[in-house]
């Protein structure tokens, strides 16, 4: 043991040695040297080795346990063996959709080639295949969404749900459904809010435009003021048109303060 212990390691020594001294504590300095001698004979000198020597030494084998006695649930099985066991009911998977592909594929102006493909595919990859292109439509969305905001230039989001609405008098050919949907816009009506100060009206246009946005239109808002000083500035600079042809792609166009006069110092 000597010899073998010479030939081994820097490592493999300091191991053995702390091996020693914690088998000698547990167990005798006995077990300590036959499990010594049992890794020098595996050439395994490490220190968890040992330790697992000295314990298997000490303790001797010990027999496997025993599993759960599951006899005492015969009292609940069906006499002569009863029927099998059946298989938990599945979640049935949805049918793909060819209208709804075809739909998906148009709105990212992609080519219905692939409705061909998909005849030869199988269900589930038909299904991947339609996940995929809902998740990228809601994904251009919300993008889309999010770029009209940026655009339309709002000094602040307001939203219809926290409209005040009980000081507002709608005029009879208008309802609060109709500007929900925005049906206004698609018939190309002009609507115009007045009242005193604080009543809510920066709060009503902004509200109306976040609506459109959020269905995808283009909106701008502007103060009367600055819309007035970027037109004179657009006619200085000699790009007024390009100003006018920005406008006109807009679907609402909201223009607040409108009461505001500037007049001249004398």
């Amino acid at each position: 043991m000597r010899a073998a212990l010479d030939q081994a390691s820097r490592t493999e020594r300091k191991a053995t040695r702390h091996a020693l001294a914690e088998c000698t504590d547990r167990f005798g300095w006995d077990h300590a040297v036959r499990a010594l001698e049992a890794a020098l004979a595996q050439a395994r000198l490490a220190y968890s080795h040992i330790l697992v020597l000295a314990t298997q030494m000490a303790l001797g084998p010990q027999p496997p346990a025993a599993g759960p006695d599951l006899t005492v649930y015969d009292q609940w099985l069906p006499q002569g063996g009863g029927p099998p066991m059946s298989r938990r009911p599945t979640k049935p998977r949805p049918v793909p959709d060819r209208a709804r592909l075809a739909e998906l594929l148009r709105r990212l102006v992609l080519s219905q080639t692939a409705l061909t493909y998909c005849e030869t595919a199988s269900a589930g990859e038909v299904r991947f295949l339609q996940t995929v292109l809902e998740a990228e439509v809601a994904h251009r969305k919300a993008v889309k969404r999010t770029r009209c905001i940026t655009r339309a230039g709002f000094p602040a989001l307001k939203t219809l749900e926290a409209f005040d609405r009980r000081a507002v008098q709608l005029p009879a050919s208008l309802t609060w459904a109709d500007l929900e949907a925005g049906t206004y816009l698609a018939a190309h009506r002009n609507l115009g809010c007045y009242g005193p100060v604080g009543t809510g009206k920066s709060h009503f246009g902004i509200a109306l435009g976040l609506r459109a946005c959020e269905a995808g239109l283009p909106v701008r808002f502007f103060t009367v003021t600055d819309l007035v000083v970027r037109l004179t500035e657009a006619k200085r600079a000699g790009t007024l048109e390009r100003v006018f042809h920005d406008l006109r792609r807009t679907e609402l166009l909201i223009l607040d303060e409108w009461g505001v006069r500037w007049e001249a110092a004398a």
